[in-house]
This record gives C-alpha cells, structure tokens and sequence, in this order.
C-alpha cells in the first residue's frame, strides 16, 4: 500500500512539474514584440485550411492562447502544420498529429524577441510571431512584429529597392505613417500584405537586395508625418501622370494635405533607362484597347460585385471631368463619372470605382471610339457622336432620313480623304496616364524629385503640403512625441 502511495504521489507531482514548466502567459510575450515600441499586425491569408510554417532562425514557443500553455518548443528547421477541422484545430509536428485539439487561437512566439527570429510561410521569410485564427471559412494567417521591422519588408517592394535613397527614406516616412493610421481598426489584424494596405514581402525583402531600404527605414526610425498637429493618413500611388489629385474627387473625404499638386518628375519613369516589358514607361504613359464583347464583359463582371447597373448591351459612354470642391474641370484631368449607355438604360460609375469596371491603370484618361464623329447640330454646335445609330439627317429634298439608309456604316469627307466610319462602335480605346488612385505621394514622381536632388522631407512637403513650406506639415518622431 505504502509502495503504490509512493508511485502516485510521484505521478502527481511529475505531472504537476510538466503543468508549471509548460504554463507560459503569451500576452505578455506576444505583445512585448516591439521592445517598448509600436507593433503591428499583418493579416497574410484567411480562409485556409492548412497552414504550414517552418523555423529557420531562432527558437519559438507555439503557445495556445486562449489557456497560456505550451504545444511545442520549436527549434530551427522544425516544421509545424495547423490544420482546421471544424470548430478546433489540429497541430502537427513534422506531419505527426499531436493527440490534442485545440480551439485557438494558437500563437508562435520567439523565446528571445531581441535576437533574429524568422520562419518561413507560404515561400516568403518573416520575422517575429505568428497567430492562427480559426474562423468559419477557414483559419486566418497573421503575422505580428515591431513596426520598425515591418517596414523593412515594406520599403524596397513598395518603391523598389534600387531607388535613390532619398526617395526610400520618403518611402518609410510615409510607409511609417500610414501603417500608423491603421492600427486598432476593431479587426483582427491592422493592416494586409498587399496593395489593400501596402506591400509586404517581410524579412524576404530584407535578403533580397533590400540593404538601402533597411538603411532609409533606420536613417527615418520613428519619423511621421503630421499635418496641424494631427498624424496624417499617408496614401500613396505608383504614378500620378503628371499631377496627383485631391481626395474627395477620388474617395469621399476632403482632406487639407491630400489636395490635387503637380507632379512633373512623374515622367522619370518614362526615362527610366531600365526598362522591361513596357514598365515602368507604362506607369506614366498607356493606352488600353477592348471590343464591344470585352468591355460587356467587363460591365457584367462589375455589376456581379456590385449590382450597380442594368443597362443592357452597351450602347455608348460619356466622361465628366468634375471637380467636386470648385464644380470646374479638376486639375489633375480625372475623370470623375462615366457614363454607360445600354439598351435598356443608363448607369453611372463615379470616382474611383471608374478603374474598377473597365481594369484601367488611373482615372486620368480619354475615351477614343472608332464610330466617332464630329457634327454641327441645329444650334451649329460641334458635338462629339460616338455612334451614329439612329441619326437623322435632313436631305436635299427636305426629306428626314436615317444616315446611310440600312448601310451599317457611312462616309464622311475632309479636304484629304474620304473615310468609311461604323454606324456602331466596335472597340474602345483608353488613352491615359498614370498608375494609381493618384491621391498622395506618387512613387515615380518622388524617384524623379530624387534623382534631381531634393531630399526626402523635400518630396513629403511637395505631396502632402502642395510645397507650401508654411510650416503647416511637420515630420516629427512618434515615439518620442508622446503619444
């Protein structure tokens, strides 16, 4: 009796010494990521139903959170695997399942959060921790780490990691600042690793050729962009085509340093003497051709996610160029409405969703139909027809007739030639500049100011001031500012 006693109380206090030794209290670890300073959360991928992720530097605790316990100490070139089944999650260690399931989420902490802690995620490396969500449609993927060190893997993928340094460090102040603006939104996580939010190719981007980016991040750390004393939401763009816009022509809100100014060094990129493909000349300078059939396509494929319009079989369109705060032409030369013309009506797309139904680079473009024509109406007018289905004309005679009868095109005539031209468009043509909303900074336009000199509080006071210098913009640390 005495001998059982003596293997039990053993048990209990092995199994006491296992619960003590793998208890570990993950807010504290988790949220310490940025040693005093700011983190962040990157929202990677969501509705998955396996994610696989590999240590490849630094030693991690997978932690389940909603108990504080351990699952597994994970070494370099451990793999782990979090798989969804149902309302729990499955973990295995090398494609081993562990015995427990758990509800999640389940987060992977670095031991020692000032050393290089990396893994790899779906063929990327980042640094720092990770948490696994299980949510309905699948388990979403977020990538937690210190401000500073997500702009690492924000830098060179967003300006490109060959641009002249000034036009990086404008980069990471801005970057800095908008990531800022985003934080504690209400969801899950701040920000997402593509153009949503900005592009993060996490510690990836740091290997890959990033040493300048790295150097602008640390030569700028801390530095944001304030406009009255408030933190200004930083957007940006690829190309502003030679002058950026305000944003209420492009969103809603009008805010004083996201107003319309001229970008000129836009076209750098159009003598950028490394070109491939087309880019980055076709940031600045594209045109876009689609049919009749494309482009009805495209209208259904709008109307799908937003159910906006119902206009039938395309018929026309028409642009207005409206400046919503002065009611003239905006400067930029944005269109802000487009006009669709169906068969059994007409729909409208205004703003920046005027990108979206026909896939277009920028809002700064013009409209070439090859049915169109020039023609004097009653008042001798010159007005532009984009289709001369249904036209009437007057006749020698004095009788009213449809131009050309039932021919399905007609003829028009200038002091050189004579043109046959379609009754009905059968293609359209986009002729624009710039890539991008064009609100904020323009990214081809900072590298042009760049290379000519200015320095990178130079291009911020450019974009997010007009170049006032009336001291209404100030770049100053955030962390030492006090907020």
């Amino acid at each position: 009796m005495k001998e059982k006693t003596i293997k039990i109380t053993i048990a209990f206090v092995l199994i006491i010494s296992l619960f003590f030794n793998y208890q570990i209290t993950p807010v504290k670890g988790y949220n310490s990521l940025a040693n005093g300073n700011v983190s962040i959360r990157v929202g990677l991928t969501s509705g998955i139903t396996m994610a696989k992720i590999r240590v490849e530097k630094g030693s991690y605790n997978l932690v389940d959170e909603s108990t504080g316990f351990i699952i597994f100490q994970a070494r370099p070139g451990s793999l782990l695997t979090i798989v969804k089944k149902g309302p729990v999650l499955d973990v295995e260690v090398e494609n081993n399942p562990l015995s427990i399931t758990y509800k999640g989420p389940l987060v992977l902490i670095p031991e020692d959060e000032n050393s290089l802690n990396v893994v790899s995620f779906s063929n990327t490396l980042y640094r720092d921790a990770f948490q696994f969500h299980n949510e309905n449609e699948g388990i979403s993927v977020i990538n937690k780490l210190a401000l500073e060190r997500y702009l690492y893997g924000i830098v060179g993928p967003e300006m490109g990691a060959s641009a002249e340094i000034e036009a990086l460090k404008a980069q990471a102040v801005v970057s800095r600042s908008y990531a800022l603006s985003c934080l504690n939104s209400g969801k899950k996580f701040d920000v997402t690793n593509n153009t949503s939010s900005q592009v993060y190719k996490g510690y990836s981007a740091e290997i890959g050729g990033g040493s300048n980016a790295v150097q602008a991040v640390d030569g700028t750390v801390g530095e944001v962009i304030y406009y009255e004393n408030t933190l200004v939401q930083a957007f940006y763009h690829a190309n502003a085509g030679g002058y950026t816009a305000s944003s209420e022509n492009v969103w809603h809100n009008s805010l004083p340093y996201l107003k319309a100014t001229p970008s000129p060094y836009d076209s750098y990129a159009f003598d950028y003497p490394h070109q491939s493909g087309g880019w980055p000349a076709n940031t600045y300078k594209w045109e876009k051709t689609v049919s009749v059939p494309e482009a009805q396509q495209m209208i259904d494929r709008f109307n799908q996610n937003s159910g906006s319009m119902s206009i039938g079989n395309l018929v026309n369109l028409s642009t207005i160029k409206l400046d919503y705060t002065t009611q003239g032409t905006p400067l930029c030369d944005r269109v802000t409405e487009l006009e669709v013309y169906g068969s059994n009506g007409v729909g409208k797309v205004i703003k920046d969703q005027i990108r979206n139904i026909f896939e277009l680079k920028s809002t700064k473009f013009d409209i070439k139909i090859d049915s169109a024509v020039y023609i004097k109406n009653g008042s001798n007018a010159t007005v532009q027809m984009n289709s001369a289905h249904g036209l009437k004309v007057i006749g020698r005679d004095g009788l009213i007739t449809e131009v050309n009868g039932n021919s399905n095109q007609f003829t028009v005539k200038n002091n050189i030639a004579t043109k046959q031209i379609p009754k009905t468009f059968s293609e359209i043509t986009f002729d624009g500049y710039g890539n991008g909303h064009g609100v904020g900074m323009s990214q081809w336009g900072a590298r042009g100011m760049a290379a000519n000199g200015y320095n990178y509080k130079d291009i911020i006071e450019h974009y997010y001031n007009q170049g006032n210098y009336d001291g209404k913009l100030k770049i100053l640390n955030y962390y030492t500012r006090g907020n």
